[in-house]
């Protein structure tokens, strides 16, 4: 019996690195039940993977001890500060000896971390080399964090058997910068968040929120671009007063600089910022709300907007390259350098017939990028090509 490793290394602070490897693991349960293939997940992080777990019972989990954690700790920051060192650790990875005691046929990386290092065959994941447009952004750590990120990728798409991307445009670039083989590169586009649909149907949050609001749920990073949005949001509030702005996801390093600039604009009183969140919150967030905003300058594609499509909650997002893939025209585009750019296109949606065509769209568009179609089918027969199965 063939059997598939997968690596998880990010917990819930992670923000969408976090969902994108939720939905991979319920993706590999189905697979194991339908194909009679092994799944076993080596757990870096359980942080928020608990109840999950429970819900899986075709994934065998293998909980990396301490020893196993420290190690791997110090191998990431050895290459941090010195990137070339990552090919030595193809010899001594413990990573390995893991995958030789549980004979791994195949291991897939969610994530970048720790795929550098590893010997037999494996598939590596990734949404976006961003790190290659806007190096200057604190949390990708610098000039060593450009390296290591840099050590991570060439080597990564150098030794992966298979390499998997969530847009043809992404596609592209890693063709560009890294010499990979075109044909060992996949496209599997990001789907909607399984466990939101999962609290669709349970406990409605109790949250209060205003009347009339627009959402953005981001980690406080800089490169998602909460400045610009904030100069947008009092544009905004002097078209239309009745507006609020509601904020979710994890403070970060740069917070500080973020609340102090809403004091200065003078609008901390029409935005709410509840940090972290549980499922049936964002749920109700997404559908009471006026609009989804997404002015991140990483891409090409983005979960939120395919969670904004299904609960029919409109959205203006960044123009980036290639994210028409994503959302075709069933969104507004706006220049994220733009703060009057971003204010207008979130005011046109007032008009009604816009606004409704957009809905429509959008919904139609979360049905075409459903799970089904790519993470219960799509997925599937990539991995069966690289198991060589019948």
């Amino acid at each position: 019996m063939n059997r598939v490793g997968v690596i998880i290394s990010h917990g819930v602070s992670s923000g969408g690195s976090f969902q994108w490897t939720k939905n991979i693991l319920e993706s590999l349960n189905s697979f194991s039940n339908n194909s009679g293939i092994k799944i076993i997940a080596f757990v870096l992080n359980e942080n928020g993977y608990d109840n999950i777990f429970n819900n899986y019972n075709n994934i065998k989990v293998v909980r990396l001890n301490a020893l196993y954690l420290f190690i791997n700790k110090f191998i990431d920051r050895i290459i941090f500060k010195f990137p070339k060192t990552s090919l030595l650790f193809k010899y001594i990875s413990p990573l390995n000896i893991f995958s030789i005691f549980y004979n791994i046929d195949l291991m897939i990386f969610p994530t970048i971390l720790s795929a550098t290092y590893y010997r037999k065959k494996f598939v590596f994941m990734f949404c976006d080399i961003s790190h290659k447009y806007y190096p200057n952004f604190p949390e990708l750590g610098g000039v060593y964090g450009i390296r290591y990120r840099e050590a991570i990728f060439s080597n990564g798409c150098l030794n992966a058997t298979c390499i998997i991307v969530e847009s043809e445009e992404l596609k592209k670039e890693v063709v560009k910068f890294y010499d990979t083989l075109e044909s060992k590169i996949f496209v599997l586009y990001q789907t909607f968040s399984t466990s939101l649909k999962n609290s669709d149907v349970n406990e409605v949050s109790n949250i209060v929120l205003p009347e009339k609001y627009i959402f953005y749920p981001a980690q406080l990073w800089e490169h998602k671009n909460h400045i610009n949005l904030f100069k947008a949001f009092k544009i905004l509030r002097e078209k239309d007063t009745s507006i609020s702005l509601v904020l979710t996801g994890l403070a970060k390093s740069g917070k500080d600089k973020l609340f102090d600039l809403i004091a200065e604009l003078e609008i901390s009183k029409y935005i709410c910022y509840f940090g972290y969140v549980e499922d049936n919150t964002i749920t109700k967030l997404y559908k009471n709300a006026f609009a989804l905003v997404m002015p991140t300058y990483f891409g090409p594609t983005n979960i939120p907007t395919l969670e904004a499509f299904y609960y029919r909650c409109p959205a203006v997002i960044s123009n980036l390259p290639g994210v028409f893939e994503q959302a075709r025209d069933a969104v507004l585009y706006f220049d994220p350098n733009d703060p009057k750019d971003i204010a207008q296109k979130i005011y046109s949606l007032n008009n009604n017939d816009l606004r409704e065509s957009l809905i429509t769209k959008g919904y139609l568009r979360s049905q075409e990028l459903s799970f089904d179609n790519y993470y219960n089918k799509r997925f599937h027969e990539i991995l069966k090509i690289f198991l060589n199965f019948e």
